[in-house]
């Protein structure tokens, strides 16, 4: 064995942020079919001892989506600080919160995107199955904080926005050399309001009528 092949080997366990990071690195690079050596290789560790951390590929790249989760409600917690259902001043923020998701995107590091990565590059059952629930967590988070008494009346117009979002998050990261189509996303945007509008508007005569 060389010598620089052994110090290799000797390498301790590599941290669960290592793991991750260069988890999501690869999955960014090559999509949902990275295989554990790759990711080995990226995290300067070898198979024994990343499973000192993780029990297996699938349980490692949960814990990614686990943090895409967490990262892209913290964008939408930090969206919704004004007041959800006032449509005319809630459309810049929209627009504002579309470039904050594909800049999280566009940045190597961020877990946000992983999971529309997935979604579009494999219909690989437990990984597959880990990214749906990520999409459906965040965007009935989104629901819910847009409009906490009407989220039900707004789960068409969330899964038209966010499904044009994460194809945007797709394509950034496949090509991030690209750029997202605003017209697609100015008229995602435009669909959400008038949704929102509309619940607002019937909302105000509800209250109207029992006054």
């Amino acid at each position: 064995m060389k010598p620089a092949a052994a110090k290799r080997f000797r390498n301790p366990t590599p941290t669960r942020e290592r793991l991750i990071a260069a988890t999501i690195d690869q999955l960014k690079e090559l999509g949902p079919g990275v295989t554990l050596d790759q990711i080995c290789k990226v995290a300067l560790c070898v198979r024994p001892a990343l499973y000192q951390v993780f029990p297996s590929r699938e349980a490692m790249i949960g814990a990614c989506l686990r943090m895409e989760v967490g990262q892209t409600q913290a964008l939408i917690d930090n969206l919704v600080v004004i007041v959800p259902l006032n449509p005319t001043s809630l459309g810049d923020h929209l627009r504002a919160f579309v470039k904050d998701v594909l800049a999280a995107v566009a940045n190597r590091k961020s877990a946000v995107g992983l999971s529309a990565v997935i979604l579009l590059g494999t219909r690989e059952g437990e990984v597959h199955r880990a990214a749906s629930n990520a999409t459906a967590e965040i965007r009935e988070h989104f629901a819910r904080r847009m409009s906490p008494a009407q989220n039900f009346q707004l789960g068409e117009a969330v899964d038209d926005f966010m499904g044009k979002i994460y194809m945007s998050a797709f394509t950034k990261c496949v090509f991030p050399e690209a750029r997202a189509e605003a017209s697609v996303l100015d008229a995602a945007v435009d669909s959400f309001l008038g949704t929102l509008e509309g619940v607002a508007t019937r909302a105000a005569n509800q209250v109207s009528e029992r006054v």
